[in-house]
């Protein structure tokens, strides 16, 4: 990047996996907007779409090309990558390697890694638990299964880090969710893993969140704020809930007290990327 103690130009990009404190994130990121730092581009950034939800949508290399010609009206974004499409990585890479982008701009790719139990609790409890109650409308318990140890799908929260490489779009909780679905994580593609986390300028455990965000804006030579909000988004709402409920399923909480459950070895067992990632 340039000398300068502000740089003119600056991309910030959050990798939001879910359950790893995005929208939380979000709100610094806007807090930022709010002081005048950087515009905000968020959710879905492997395609241009509107959103009637208040995001902003454009590809990271229309984005890249507007950074690179001058046509921002800020030169300095925050991006929110939730939804990304299958070349993500490797546009964030191509960025790194041109001189000519990195001598005007600072780069700053953000990844938050939360610990497998708790990752898998927060995220049942969110998009799984409610379609537990009523089978979904979708497959039935035979794609979500009966309580929090028969869901459990495998390595999802490296299967999520992992979108946006070797063509693999961002996939919605339906796909990725389903009980027992998910493909081991080999040699070939943890190496890829490892490489995307190795290739992030700040990587952070999420409990250690306040120090990370402290350190992104320290790094980004634009950002005015490391303040956030917290946010507990509510459980994920749809169509199942308008069906009959077939039986009480317990939140995680309170199935994994019971001491047959042994919800974390059940995580260790179906997770061994995620637990080698954190």
């Amino acid at each position: 990047m340039n000398g300068s103690a502000t740089p003119a130009c600056g991309l910030v990009v959050d990798r939001h996996v879910p359950k790893t404190a995005g929208t939380t994130v979000r709100s610094m990121l806007r807090l930022n907007v709010q002081r005048g730092a950087c515009e905000y581009i968020g959710y879905d950034v492997g395609r241009t779409w509107e959103s009637r939800v208040g995001f902003n949508h454009r590809s990271l290399p229309e984005l890249a090309r507007q950074l690179r010609n001058g046509r921002t009206e800020s030169q300095r974004i925050c991006m929110e990558a939730h939804m990304v499409g299958g070349t993500f990585w490797d546009e964030l890479a191509a960025l790194r390697a041109s001189q000519s982008f990195m001598r005007a701009c600072t780069l700053v790719v953000v990844i938050r890694i939360r610990e497998p139990l708790s990752w898998y609790r927060s995220y049942y409890d969110w998009a799984v638990l409610s379609r537990q109650r009523t089978g979904d409308v979708d497959g039935g318990l035979a794609h979500w299964g009966a309580n929090f140890s028969d869901w459990l799908p495998a390595n999802m929260q490296s299967r999520f880090l992992l979108h946006g490489s070797k063509g693999q779009d961002s996939e919605w909780a339906n796909v990725v969710a389903r009980r027992r679905g998910g493909p081991t994580i080999g040699a070939e593609r943890w190496a890829e893993l490892e490489s995307i986390v190795r290739s992030a300028e700040v990587v952070a455990p999420l409990d250690r969140l306040a120090e990370s965000l402290r350190l992104v804006v320290r790094r980004s030579g634009f950002l005015r704020t490391s303040e956030f909000i917290s946010h507990k988004p509510a459980q994920m709402h749809g169509p199942w809930e308008r069906l009959p409920r077939l039986a009480r399923v317990r939140p995680a909480a309170e199935f994994c007290a019971q001491p047959a459950a042994d919800c974390a070895a059940a995580v260790r067992a179906v997770a061994p990327a995620d637990h080698r990632l954190y």
